[in-house]
């Protein structure tokens, strides 16, 4: 049952009611005293549609440390109860994981749609990512809805927010050397296996195995 009366006669509520799930109630309720005489009565509830927050739920995504601005990393799993809801989406906040970095920086690497929620890497993002820096990121986004049914405000109501993790692929990334010619002199006649110098490369992968040749 939805709802019970008290001794004093008081209908109070036995489950919450859901006006999408069904919004009039009509029961009959009786009262008897102790010689067994009754009377009973139709009763009528009418549920009230009032504005409830939307659900909000990014999955995680994955993205290769090469990847171009305006890469979408997908649409979150948004649900509001209420019809005709206009919902407005916003990014928070962005963290990394692995780096000390700000935040206000961090921001500037995805967008969101205000419309959809879907999640984009930007241009700046692009040029930043480096799975050995930064290998995961946090963004904490905020849906807003603009108070239908209740029309208590007009914009940005209720409100719930989510977090989307982004994961960093790591890609292989060719060794180079520090520069692009390098001059070199030995004295003549010295033995074979005489070290003539160190040629400065470095890599951006850590822990490969790498091979020295002529150039081919």
């Amino acid at each position: 049952a939805m709802f019970g009366v008290r001794k004093n006669g008081n209908l109070m509520v036995v489950k919450p009611p859901n006006y999408e799930f069904r919004s009039t109630y009509s029961f009959r309720i009786a009262v008897t005293d102790k010689a067994r005489e009754s009377d009973d009565v139709t009763v009528t509830v009418t549920i009230v549609d009032v504005n409830e927050a939307a659900a909000l739920t990014y999955g995680a995504s994955r993205l290769d440390e090469d990847a171009p601005g305006g890469t979408e990393l997908g649409t979150p799993a948004v649900y509001d109860p209420d019809d005709d809801t206009v919902l407005e989406f916003e990014l928070l906040s962005v963290h990394a994981g692995g780096v000390d970095q700000d935040d206000a920086l961090l921001a500037t690497f995805f967008a969101v749609d205000n419309a959809t929620g879907t999640i984009t890497l930007t241009d700046a993002g692009a040029e930043n990512l480096d799975y050995e820096r930064m290998p995961n990121y946090t963004l904490s986004v905020v849906v807003h809805d603009n108070g239908i049914p209740s029309g208590e405000c007009v914009r940005r109501c209720k409100s719930t927010t989510a977090l989307a993790t982004v994961l960093i692929n790591d890609v292989n990334e060719p060794p180079y050397f520090t520069t692009a010619n390098f001059t070199l002199s030995i004295d003549e006649n010295e033995a074979a296996g005489t070290s003539v110098g160190s040629l400065g490369w470095d890599d951006p992968d850590r822990g490969q195995m790498h091979y020295f040749g002529d150039s081919v």
